[in-house]
């Protein structure tokens, strides 16, 4: 059902929904977005990592839903599962009919809404928790970079602002995500009930209900990104987002292969910018002097000089 066969009382209801919502994720997330990047900023890896990176002088950015751990992503989206389950009146027909296109979304339908994809640094250095989790146990490598260097690249060209591309630091505050998601949903409640109000035909009911959820949907997911579990917050992550509307094809998308599954990814190329390159730490596991000469092998081998290659100071047990 297109938007336009929609009575236009009922579309504005849907863009002024959308824009009050956009002012209230803002509000929260202005103040932590404005922050410059970090001066140096950290990625832990493993020696196939490390390669790659040095190599192709990109980053891969992967498909949010197809991280590690997607349960990063959809903590914030269950925060606002839980706030609308205790919302809306399950009594009244449209309530029970918004619920039920809400919770396919959120069970398997989030991904149809937009495309993002991330790569994630660490304001960190030498954290036991990252060797652990990201660089194959203690064994693997820190590099480190430039971090506002970076961030220049990545969000502008030529001076202007590239508004598919952002940085922020995460949040890991959970009180914050579900007021954010509980004031959202809040602005939504009303409209549940508006073709109550307006006479729609059965198939303009439901195609309504679908559009409020995604629109829904879309907000939720927006400000779901920016948080992760407070288990995460020692990592002090900085992430590097890019997004793609849901009706266009993907520029430079790529596949590649993880457990017998292809995960979806673009590149970042920073080859231009090779000074951006600070240092190498070796992992507080690994064999030093195998893996120094595996480090200073690719450095030459892909033309960076002078790049300070140092040692994890942490006492490890793997």
């Amino acid at each position: 059902m297109e938007q336009e066969r929609l009575p236009s009382e009922v579309i504005n209801s849907l863009h002024g929904f959308d824009e009050e919502a956009d002012q209230i994720i803002r509000s929260f997330l202005e103040p932590t977005e404005l922050l410059p990047a970090p001066g140096i900023i950290y990625h832990y890896t493993n020696d196939a990592g490390l390669k790659g990176i040095l190599d192709a002088k990109g980053f891969w950015f992967t498909d949010i839903f197809q991280l590690n751990d997607p349960t990063e992503i959809r903590h914030g989206i269950e925060k606002a599962a839980l706030v609308l389950k205790h919302s809306v009146n399950q009594s009244l027909p449209e309530h029970k009919i918004f619920y039920s296109h809400f919770e396919e979304f959120f069970n398997a339908g989030f991904e149809r809404v937009a495309h993002y994809f991330a790569f994630s640094f660490s304001s960190k250095m030498d954290d036991l928790g990252q060797w652990r989790g990201y660089a194959d146990n203690g064994r693997g490598y820190c590099l480190a970079f430039d971090g506002r260097i970076l961030e220049s690249i990545f969000t502008t060209i030529g001076g202007q602002p590239i508004s598919s591309n952002s940085t922020f630091f995460v949040d890991y505050d959970e009180l914050k995500i579900t007021r954010i998601q509980q004031a959202i949903i809040s602005r939504m409640l009303h409209l549940i009930s508006l073709p109550r109000r307006i006479k729609l035909s059965n198939a303009q009911v439901i195609a309504y209900m679908k559009k409020l959820s995604v629109s829904l949907a879309v907000q939720v997911l927006r400000a779901s990104l920016t948080f992760k579990h407070h288990a995460y917050k020692p990592e002090t992550e900085y992430r590097f987002l890019q997004l793609y509307n849901s009706v266009s094809a993907i520029p430079g998308v790529q596949l590649r292969n993880r457990n017998y599954e292809l995960i979806r990814y673009v590149n970042f190329d920073w080859g231009a910018y090779p000074q951006i390159l600070k240092g190498i730490m070796i992992g507080p596991a690994a064999n030093k002097d195998k893996s120094k000469s595996f480090v200073e092998a690719i450095l030459t081998g892909n033309g960076f000089q002078n790049i300070p290659i140092s040692y994890s100071k942490i006492p490890f047990r793997s």
